[in-house]
């Protein structure tokens, strides 16, 4: 076991989990429904013993590796898990949300101003008192964590621990009802798995797009454009992107937020068509787009 000698990487490791822990138990507790039942507990444990017992064994194996190799790649996960860390923390924080392949395609579609904007908005006190206490909590473990001496029945314990552990997870993913590994059990394997979920689901967003394009400009040709019937030269459309009416004085909102649509509707109101009953078809923006000019 001489990952137990390796204190660097015992320290990773340690500090690792526990982080992961943190946003294990955020996640837990604000994205799934807390029903407070057996199965909430059961796919908790699942999820945590999971995560301790890969990273045990993927910090153990990186113990076997050369010694600088293996502190190098340690360093490296430890790095691009705290990256994440302070990611989710802010999402779980600010939105009651960890991660999806939607905040990643939002986050794609963003440009450098609106983000700072955005971060401008939202990062606040709270959020940085949070992870000040973060950050003070690891750095006390860092300096707490000692090389542990290795005995043999202490070796064997932790086998027993990790057979018995092993045992554990496959009898409940082979026998519960419900699958159990609903998401993730770290948050390296989440963003891994939702970034590619974005990028597979925007990489076929495009071949659909070409596809429906050809099939366009091949019906567009056989088209016959008729002139309409009514008086009506011109209709003017406009699409307020990133705009909700709960912030529009048209819909009621307590500031002069659209003044020149209030005055069109007070003085010229058949020249204003407003829609007091729409329901967006989705949640982000250039999904809703996609469909909002369509019949679905």
């Amino acid at each position: 076991m001489k990952l137990l000698d390796n204190l660097t990487l015992l320290r990773i490791c340690i500090i690792l989990i526990l982080l992961n822990t943190i946003i294990l138990l955020g996640s837990q507790y604000y994205v799934y429904t807390k029903h407070w039942d057996l199965y909430w507990f059961s796919s908790f444990f699942y999820r945590e013993l999971l995560l301790c017992v890969s990273y045990f064994c993927i910090f153990w194996i990186l113990s076997l590796l050369p010694h600088s190799l293996g502190k190098t790649i340690a360093w490296i996960i430890f790095s691009i898990s705290l990256v994440c860390f302070i990611i989710d923390v802010f999402l779980l924080y600010t939105f009651d949300t960890n991660l999806n392949s939607y905040l990643v395609i939002v986050a794609l579609e963003t440009n450098p101003q609106e983000s700072a904007e955005f971060l401008h908005n939202y990062v606040s006190v709270g959020l940085c008192v949070l992870y000040v206490c973060f950050t003070l909590v690891c750095a006390v473990l860092w300096r707490c964590i000692k090389p542990i001496q290795q005995t043999r029945r202490r070796i064997k314990g932790i086998l027993i621990w990790l057979i018995v552990s092993i045992g554990i997870l496959l009898s409940m993913a082979l026998t519960h009802t419900k699958p159990l590994n609903e998401d993730w059990h770290d948050m390296l394997y989440n963003y891994t798995r939702q970034i590619y979920r974005a990028l597979h689901s925007t990489y076929t967003f495009m071949e659909e797009y070409k596809t429906l394009n050809a099939k366009f400009e091949s019906l567009s040709a056989q088209l016959q454009v008729k002139k309409a019937k009514n008086h009506i030269e011109n209709i003017v459309l406009v699409i307020g992107e990133s705009t909700q009416r709960n912030k529009l004085s048209l819909y009621g909102y307590p500031l002069p937020t659209t003044p020149l649509l209030n005055t069109l509707k007070t003085n010229n109101p058949k020249n204003l068509l407003i829609f007091n009953d729409v329901i967006s078809p989705h949640a982000q923006t250039h999904e809703s787009l996609s469909l909002s000019l369509t019949l679905a």
